[in-house]
């Protein structure tokens, strides 16, 4: 079975939540998912999956009977067979192969070579070439025409209805590929609990056949999910066995994707050297490759790791190395965040602009927010919320640090729920030093050093000990 939306399922869900006094946006952060997601929903793009319908029922506090409507539009519809073309003509992209090219050869899209309806790798039953080109997959005896990764969320519906397929013929590896596909989904979304199950699943269906590159992507996206909610040990423990996936295909952009989970969180955790060294081989690995979006991500992953590490001034001139590079726009995204946030830590302390950095994040937020990731757009949120602090915008700064720590605490996403919280504290510091803006931030302080000591996060941890301190001193 898959999810069908019925075409009123947009303009009820519209009705309920003017009802509730929401935009948009309002019950995106209320909910805990993006501004893009709502908006696909209300004009029946899309069908939210439970966890996402079970959200947005609880954000607009419906009562039973509304829930159970609202719910009654969402109708199930048997899996498609074998029919005649017009019953798959879904969109351009997905369908029979012969639907979205009239000869057996798939243009790859740098030209030159081709990806063919024969298989082109001796542990895969389908056609890949990179986990961003268009791909065939067989499900029985047809073959099928794969959405790439970063577009996946545009055809969750039909996704699912594939995963059913697959599953039905018992082909692994074709289950792995879509679970990989349906997790990013949950993932760009904010949920991350469900992304981790999906891409856990993918993992285990990938060693039991299917394409090496699909197996190694299905590592990438779990560390980064990992990094996403904050456990860094594991994603340090699992670090060796990306590699070895990685090792099996031949993907500069992958590797690099791979490999900046690893050097962020031993950043994190304080392990600086570490940190360094992984962020160095990847820089190594990307110029090689002469690819510019993987130098470009290896230069911002290492500025990233040189401010975590206590050196945003380098940080920022090693971000703006990057900034020059033409890159794709999820990389640009990236990027710019780097710089952002490197420029945010100079100017606390004390060497730079505040308010270049709230320009940047002002602009970013909203190339973020087209993007449709989730977790990207907690990220975006918490640093202009850190900038507007920095430039003297104390109510800005609550207002979107507020809005962020929401949308974490929902997500599970516990490093920049921690971060959010110390940020609250030192604002409430700042404006207010009375006894109840004292007790309101030493309820923030406690909250964010008990997750960071969870998480074994140390730089972050000595930051919010050290405002807890001068809390404790102006007592």
């Amino acid at each position: 079975m898959t999810r069908v939306v019925d075409e009123r399922f947009g303009a009820v869900l519209r009705q309920f939540r003017t009802e509730a006094g929401l935009t948009q946006e309002g019950l995106a952060e209320r909910a805990g998912l993006s501004a893009r997601t709502v908006q696909k929903l209300e004009r029946g793009e899309s069908a939210p999956y439970p966890a996402t319908f079970r959200r947005i029922a609880q954000a607009l506090r419906l009562s039973p009977d509304s829930r159970d409507l609202l719910q009654s539009l969402l109708r199930p519809q048997s899996i498609r067979g074998s029919g005649p073309p017009d019953t798959v003509r879904r969109t351009p992209v997905l369908g029979h192969a012969q639907e979205v090219h009239p000869e057996p050869a798939l243009p790859d899209r740098r030209g030159g070579r081709r990806a063919t309806s024969k298989n082109t790798e001796k542990d895969s039953r389908f056609v890949v070439e990179s986990p961003e080109r268009l791909r065939l997959v067989p499900l029985a005896d047809e073959w099928v025409a794969f959405v790439p990764i970063a577009r996946a969320p545009q055809y969750a519906g039909l996704l699912g209805e594939m995963a059913s397929m697959a599953a039905a013929h018992g082909d692994s590896g074709v289950m792995g590929a879509i679970g990989n596909r349906i997790g990013y989904c949950h993932l760009a979304e904010g949920d991350l609990r469900q992304a981790r199950a999906d891409f856990e699943g993918a993992v285990g269906q990938g060693k039991r056949g299917g394409s090496s590159l699909e197996m190694a992507l299905s590592h990438v996206l779990l560390q980064w999910t990992r990094l996403c909610a904050g456990d860094f040990d594991q994603v340090l423990l699992c670090h060796e066995q990306t590699l070895a996936a990685l090792d099996e295909v031949s993907d500069a952009r992958l590797r690099c994707w791979g490999m900046a989970p690893a050097a962020l969180a031993a950043a994190f955790l304080g392990q600086v050297d570490v940190a360094r060294g992984i962020a160095g081989d990847a820089r190594a690995r990307a110029d090689a490759s002469g690819d510019p979006d993987s130098v470009a991500l290896a230069i911002s992953v290492d500025a990233m790791v040189r401010t975590a590490g206590g050196d945003p001034r380098t940080g920022v001139d090693v971000a703006s190395a990057a900034s020059s590079i033409t890159c794709g726009p999820a990389v640009g995204i990236w990027v710019d965040a780097a710089r952002g946030w490197s420029m945010a830590r100079a100017a606390t302390a004390g060497d730079g602009s505040a308010d270049d950095a709230r320009s940047l994040f002002e602009a970013l937020l909203g190339r973020v927010r087209a993007l449709g990731v989730g977790p990207a757009e907690v990220a975006t949120m918490l640093f202009l919320g850190e900038s507007y602090r920095g430039a003297g915008q104390s109510a800005a700064g609550r207002s979107m640090t507020e809005a962020m720590v929401a949308r974490a605490e929902v997500a599970g996403m516990r490093f920049p729920l921690a971060i959010g919280r110390r940020l609250l504290g030192e604002i409430a510091l700042d404006d207010e030093p009375g006894a109840t803006a004292r007790a309101a931030a030493a309820g923030q302080l406690d909250a964010s050093i008990e997750l960071l000591r969870h998480m074994r996060a140390g730089p972050e941890l000595a930051l919010a000990i050290s405002v807890r301190d001068r809390l404790a001193r102006t007592s």
